[in-house]
């Protein structure tokens, strides 16, 4: 399996995924040329983290502002 970053694969536990594909004999290749320091990696973790908190809690807002106008029209 051929994969430009390990963050195009999965976001967290990359290891782990590594691991089980060992298990099955696929290889997996990274074609990224810079390797990351592990401050780099977490660095990009946390960036990770804070847009998939955002997301939520935009979709919360969203979903709330939707109910609150549908309670306006009734």
């Amino acid at each position: 399996m051929i994969v430009e970053n390990k963050d195009r694969l999965t976001r967290f536990g990359y290891d782990t995924l590594a691991f089980l594909f060992r298990q099955h004999n696929v290889e997996i290749e990274l074609t990224s040329a810079l390797p990351k320091t592990e401050y780099d990696e977490l660095a990009n973790d946390l960036m990770m983290l804070i847009a998939s908190f955002s997301g939520k809690l935009y979709r919360r807002r969203a979903i709330q502002r939707k109910k609150e106008e549908k309670e306006i029209e009734s």
